[in-house]
C-alpha cells in the first residue's frame, strides 16, 4: 500500500534531479515561464451518469491554473509544470475537489543518442477517468497516480534508430476501486526510407498488479509494426498494427490462470490546413482498470475544426469506445461491470478575444451502455487565459 506522503516526496525528488541537470551545462540557454488559467462554467443534467429516473443535475465550476517552466540549450531541454485547481458542484457537493497535477523532465541529445526522463504526479477524482478506466461516473473517490518514464534512443545512422523505453506507474484510489501498479518495457527500431516515409518494429512486455478483494496480476507480450507517411504539406497517415499475448493470474482460495490473445492497432489520418483541420483515429489498446483487471479497449475518434473568421472558429469531436476485460473478466472490486460502450459528441464555437484570452461555448452529449443505459447533456462556457510567457536568453 502506498503512503500518503511517500509519492509526493518521491516525485519531488525526481523533479529536483531534473533541476540539477540544468546546472551542469553552462552554455548559452533560453529560459521561459508561461501561465495558463482555464475556467469552465456549466450545467450537467445527469452529472453522475445514472439511469433516467435517478438522474441528478448540477451546475459546475472548474478552475485549472497551470504554471510551466522550460529551459533549453543546444543539447539539453528541461521542463517543469504545476497545477492546483478547483472543482465545484453546488448540487452534488460530495464531488467537490481540488485536483492537482505536477511533473517535469529533461531531454539530452548529442550526435549519437537521445536520453530523456519524465515524471508526473496527479491527484484527481476517479470519475474524470471513467471512460478509460472504471466506467463509474457516480463515485466521489479520488485517484492518485504517479509515473516515471526514462527512454534512451541510439542514433545508429542518419536514417536508423534504436529506442529502449521503460515506464513504471502506481495508481491508488481512496475508495471503491482497485489499487494497481505496473511496469512496461518497449524496444523499437525505426528506419527512415525517405523524407516522407518511415517504418519500424517494436516489441514490448508489461506487468500489471491489482490489489482488491481478490488480487490479480497480468503479464502481456507483444509486437507492433509501425509506419508514417507524410503525403503532402497538409496530409499525414500513421499506423501501428500488432498482436499480444496476455497471461492473467487471479489469486484466491482457488487460483485461476488464463491466457488471452488479441490484436493491437492505432491508425491515424490527419489533415492540417489554413482554414480546416481534421483528424481520425481508430485502434485497440490495453488499459489497466480501477475495476481490478486489464482491459482491452477499441476506440474511434474524429475531430474537425473550421476557421470562420480571423477570430471565430467552430469545432466538433466525436468518440466511441468499446471496453472489455482481458481474461476472466471478473468484477474484482465489486463495483460496476467491466464491459461497456461509451459515446461522446462535443460541438463547440470559439472566439479569440485577444492573443491571450479565448472563450468557447460548447455542448457535450455523453452515453454509456453497461449494466444499464445512461446519458447526460452538458452545456459549458470555457474562458482560457494564456499568458504568452517571459523569455530570457543568455
Amino acid at each position: 500500500m502506498m503512503s500518503d506522503c511517500f509519492l509526493p516526496n518521491r516525485i519531488f525528488f525526481y523533479l529536483q534531479a531534473g533541476l540539477l541537470c540544468m546546472s551542469f551545462n553552462l552554455v548559452a540557454a533560453e529560459w521561459e515561464i508561461s501561465t495558463d488559467i482555464k475556467q469552465v462554467f456549466g450545467y450537467d443534467d445527469n452529472v453522475r451518469m445514472r439511469q433516467e429516473q435517478d438522474a441528478q443535475g448540477s451546475f459546475e465550476y472548474l478552475l485549472t491554473p497551470r504554471l510551466d517552466f522550460i529551459r533549453r540549450d543546444q543539447q539539453l531541454e528541461t521542463s517543469l509544470h504545476a497545477s492546483y485547481g478547483l472543482q465545484r458542484y453546488p448540487d452534488a457537493q460530495d464531488l467537490d475537489y481540488t485536483p492537482q497535477d505536477y511533473g517535469g523532465g529533461f531531454t539530452y541529445r548529442n550526435e549519437r543518442f537521445i536520453w530523456s526522463l519524465n515524471g508526473s504526479y496527479s491527484d484527481k477524482l476517479s470519475r474524470n477517468f471513467a471512460v478509460l478506466e472504471t466506467g463509474d461516473f457516480a463515485s466521489a473517490a479520488n485517484r492518485i497516480n504517479w509515473s516515471l518514464d526514462p527512454q534512451l534512443t541510439f542514433l545508429i545512422t542518419p536514417i536508423d534508430s534504436l529506442a529502449v523505453g521503460f515506464n513504471y506507474y502506481e495508481t491508488e484510489f481512496s475508495a471503491s476501486f482497485s489499487n494497481n501498479q505496473g511496469k512496461n518495457v518497449n524496444i523499437s527500431w525505426q528506419h527512415q526510407w525517405s523524407p516522407i516515409f518511415k517504418q519500424g518494429v517494436s516489441v514490448f512486455y508489461s506487468h500489471n498488479q491489482f490489489e482488491s478483494t481478490i488480487n490479480s496480476t497480468t503479464d502481456s507480450y507483444g509486437l507492433n509494426l509501425t509506419s508514417s507517411y507524410k503525403a503532402s504539406e497538409h496530409w499525414e497517415a500513421t499506423a501501428a498494427i500488432g498482436g499480444r499475448i496476455s497471461e492473467v493470474l487471479i489469486m484466491g482460495a482457488d487460483s485461476v490462470n488464463q491466457q488471452s490473445v488479441g490484436f493491437l492497432a492505432n491508425l491515424g489520418l490527419n489533415y492540417q490546413g489554413e482554414i480546416y483541420s481534421s483528424s481520425i483515429s481508430l485502434g485497440q489498446s490495453l488499459i489497466p482498470s480501477g475495476q481490478g483487471n486489464l482491459q482491452e479497449q477499441a476506440h474511434f475518434s474524429w475531430a474537425g475544426s473550421y476557421k470562420l473568421t480571423k477570430r471565430l472558429n467552430t469545432a466538433i469531436n466525436i468518440s466511441y469506445n468499446i471496453t472489455n476485460s482481458v481474461g476472466a473478466g471478473n468484477n474484482l472490486s465489486g463495483t460496476t461491470t467491466n464491459s461497456r460502450n461509451n459515446f461522446q459528441l462535443n460541438p463547440s464555437i470559439g472566439w479569440t478575444v485577444t492573443p491571450e484570452i479565448n472563450a468557447q461555448l460548447s455542448y457535450r452529449y455523453r452515453n454509456q451502455e453497461s449494466l444499464f443505459s445512461a446519458e447526460s447533456n452538458l452545456v459549458m462556457l470555457t474562458i482560457n487565459f494564456n499568458w504568452m510567457g517571459y523569455k530570457l536568453s543568455r
